[in-house]
């Protein structure tokens, strides 16, 4: 279980929402949290090196490096989360999750607790140290307009399940699945008049989103997808009923998760 452990935090750092009292850090057999309140900012960003032993030879250093990393005077690192900006506590968070130096990082909801007139320079942060240090981010949001600045490639769920998996360019401009298709289409335009223009011819879905809890068996979106309902006779919807459609390439040149999908050009 240590060695496990060990190999996992060299190659993987989570950071829930950013947040520095979420972040956990693996101390060998276990993970362990750390509230920002409790310690000055230096002393938060050094307790993942000094957990695992590497912070005494030349931990000062790092620690200033990865300050550097996030844009931060070092000055500053005596300060408390009370004295600092919800901007700077998500650099903090940044900073902890870059101090082992992994090779992926799991951004869940990085941004949501920002304010949007910081939120892009979050996002910008996030992209300097991926470049410099070569990581890969598993980036996990609901707002796609965060998704299509920051993602290569997105994977769409519906209930648990992944429905759709394409490049970010591909899925945002010919979406092959209905519902992936529906989040592309309430995605707000910046320019007004095609804002307006599109208005109707915005993809809706019909009904409302089955319990996570007790979802529909077989084909999950089969309650809201019109094709299922309307191609299929009574027979044949209750041979299928039970189906769980593969995730596979369906012509469409990305896997999708639906027999009936069709790319449609949206933005």
């Amino acid at each position: 279980m240590r060695a496990h452990s060990s190999a996992l935090t060299r190659g993987l750092a989570l950071a829930a929402g950013l947040v520095p009292a979420l972040a956990a850090c693996s101390s060998g057999r276990r993970g362990r949290q750390l509230r920002q309140g409790q310690l000055g900012r230096l002393s938060n960003v050094a307790e993942p090196l000094r957990i695992h032993g590497r912070y005494d030879a030349g931990g000062w250093d790092e620690v200033r490096e990865l300050l550097r990393l996030v844009g931060l005077n070092s000055e500053h690192g005596n300060r408390y989360a009370h004295e600092c900006s919800g901007g700077r506590r998500q650099r903090i968070g940044i900073a902890r999750a870059l101090a082992l130096r992994p090779k992926v990082i799991v951004l869940d909801e990085p941004v949501p607790a920002v304010d949007v007139s910081i939120r892009a320079g979050v996002l910008n942060l996030l992209m300097d140290p991926q470049n410099e240090l070569g990581l890969s981010f598993l980036f996990v949001a609901h707002d796609l307009s965060v998704m299509c600045h920051v993602a290569g490639r997105v994977a769409v769920m519906y209930l648990g399940r992944l429905v759709e998996i394409a490049p970010a360019h591909h899925l945002f401009t010919a979406p092959a699945r209905l519902y992936t298709q529906a989040l592309v289409s309430a995605i707000p335009l910046p320019d007004p008049r095609k804002e307006r223009a599109r208005a109707c011819t915005r993809v809706l879905v019909q009904g409302d989103v089955p319990s996570p809890v007790r979802p529909p068996s077989g084909r999950r979106f089969r309650t809201r997808g019109p094709k299922f309902a309307g191609r299929l006779t009574e027979s044949e919807r209750e041979a299928r009923v039970g189906e769980v459609p593969a995730l596979i390439d369906r012509g469409g040149g990305n896997p999708v998760a639906c027999p009936y999908a069709e790319s449609v050009e949206l933005l």
